[in-house]
């Protein structure tokens, strides 16, 4: 078993907490750290990040075996 087993509202505080941390290294030059939300399908983890993305106009790739790559 990989990783912790979170909520809907843990993990959009988890990857606010990292988006904005990165978002401030990559400010300073600095590379930030990479994130890969795994789970079931149709749990809403593409969703979630997506619109986190969308609010801030961040450009966002999301990579899954059956879809291939989708660029926003």
């Amino acid at each position: 078993e990989y990783g912790e087993k979170v909520n809907a509202i843990r993990l959009k505080r988890t990857l606010e907490h990292i988006f904005l941390r990165n978002d401030e290294m990559g400010k300073g030059g600095l590379r930030g750290t990479p994130v890969c939300i795994w789970g079931t399908h149709g749990l809403g983890k593409t969703q979630i990040v997506t619109d986190f993305a969308k609010e801030r106009k961040w450009k966002m790739e999301t990579k899954a075996p059956n879809l291939g790559a989708v660029n926003l």
